[in-house]
């Protein structure tokens, strides 16, 4: 098992803040702000990456009948990957 010590005060405040709040271990507190950092670190990738994929479309080459129409959210998520 890898260990990490971390010294900071703010740290070390704010997790005591989050375990007195949910009730949770200091490992599981920082176990969830990880995952959720981590998740959103990704989602904000995929979705600079297709940003950059439209931008860089020729967007000619679309049907008429695709231009100006929302996609679906199933649409979405197969174009982001999920």
């Amino acid at each position: 098992m890898k260990q990490t010590s971390i010294k900071s005060d703010r740290v070390a405040d704010l997790l005591e803040k989050i375990v007195n709040y949910t009730g949770e271990s200091k490992v599981d507190a920082v176990t969830v702000a990880l995952e959720r950092r981590l998740k959103d670190l990704e989602r904000r990738n995929r979705a600079e990456c297709t940003l950059a994929w439209l931008e860089a479309g020729d967007w000619s080459s679309l049907p008429e009948e695709s231009k100006g129409k929302a996609l679906t959210k199933g649409e979405q998520e197969e174009l982001l990957g999920f």
